[in-house]
This record gives C-alpha cells, sequence and structure tokens, in this order.
C-alpha cells in the first residue's frame, strides 16, 4: 500500500515561482471553462516527468513515462528509471512492479477508493464539487493556480495539499503537485493527444 501512496506522491510538479501569483477575482468563470473542456474530452495522452524533492535527499528524484485517461479510466506508466505501471478502471486498481503484479478489486477498501477519486478529481479538473477538498484560486502571468487543501481527515495523513496549475490560453492541466510533510512531488505533461480512441485493453493489461 506504501508503495501505492509513493507512487502518486510521485506525480509531479514543475518549480513554478508562485512569488508573484495573486488571488483570482472570479474563479466561478476558470470553474466554467475547466468543466465545459472537461466534458468536450474524450480521453487524453501525454507524456509526462516525475520530480520528487525530498527534504532528506540533497537530489531530486526524476522518473518519466506515459500517461493515458478515457473515462473513468486510467493508465500510469512509468517507463524510467524503473518500470512501473497504475491501472485504474471500473474492475478496480492493478499495479506492475519491476514485473510482479498486485490486483485490488472494484470493492477494494476505501483508501483505494479515496486515491482514486484524488486522481479522477485532479485529471478531470472537477475539484469544485468534490467535498473532500477546500478549493481556493491564483493567477500569475501563465498560469491559473488551483490549490486543494484536504479537509477529509484520511486524506489530510497523505497530503498537506494538492496545487494544480491551468494554461491560461487552453485551459488544459499543465502541472499536478502533492505536497507532503517531507517534500513535494510534481508532475508535468507534454505532447498531449486529446480525444483520440484508446483500446479498453490499455486499461485493464499490463
Amino acid at each position: 500500500m506504501k508503495k501505492i501512496t509513493t507512487f502518486i506522491a510521485l506525480l509531479l510538479f514543475i518549480n513554478i515561482a508562485f512569488a508573484q501569483e495573486t488571488v483570482l477575482k472570479n474563479p466561478e468563470k476558470l470553474i466554467s471553462e475547466i468543466n465545459k473542456l472537461a466534458k468536450s474530452t474524450s480521453s487524453i495522452q501525454a507524456d509526462f516527468i516525475q520530480e520528487k524533492k525530498l527534504d532528506y535527499l540533497k537530489d531530486k528524484q526524476v522518473s518519466s513515462g506515459k500517461f493515458y485517461s478515457q473515462k473513468e479510466n486510467m493508465r500510469w506508466e512509468q517507463t524510467k528509471p524503473s518500470s512501473y505501471i497504475m491501472l485504474i478502471s471500473d474492475k478496480g486498481m492493478k499495479i506492475k512492479d519491476n514485473g510482479k503484479e498486485r490486483e485490488f478489486g472494484a470493492a477494494a477498501d476505501k483508501y483505494l477508493d479515496q486515491i482514486r477519486g484524488i486522481l479522477l478529481t485532479s485529471i478531470s479538473g472537477n475539484f469544485s464539487n468534490n467535498a473532500d477538498f477546500k478549493a481556493t484560486y491564483f493567477e500569475n502571468d501563465k498560469f491559473y493556480i488551483v490549490k486543494l487543501i484536504p479537509v477529509n481527515r484520511r486524506i489530510s495523513k497523505m497530503f498537506k495539499g494538492i496545487n494544480l496549475t491551468f494554461n491560461k490560453s487552453t485551459f488544459r492541466l499543465k502541472t499536478l503537485s502533492f505536497v507532503q510533510e517531507d517534500g513535494i512531488s510534481t508532475m508535468t505533461f507534454s505532447n498531449e493527444i486529446f480525444n483520440s480512441v484508446i483500446s479498453n485493453t490499455k486499461f485493464t493489461q499490463f
């Protein structure tokens, strides 16, 4: 279970300077645009780079891979520096870590449901309707910034906060950050492809 949390925590952030950020005066417009975009997006494929910076490590840890999303199905496929795949679908969650496989069915414990919910919230942008978080909204010259603070006690034990940045011209998610007690984990998306058909086997088979 700790491995799952670690991988999710690896999920991303580019070190954007928040010094110039200001409070967003009209977050309703941003929420509306993101929700509109989410409804018109049937699938996402993208490359990602993960950066994890821990207080007790001098150097940051960097990894990379591919991300796929279609409806409520997701595939996180880390290829460097080691192989790690996480599949999320209505069948449950499956993990393959350097050749070793683990499977958690759809009826798995609430902890896995919360992990799935966090990922879906972050990727879909449907954070305004998630009662597990309190959202605050900011902007800088290039990005809209949404900071999610967990109000759910169990989630708050995993993360101190989740930060998302959205491109101002496209409203697409660019970076996703998980803040923990011992550091920050980040993911940056690139080479995105939207609304192409992805085989369902991508989310159920390694």
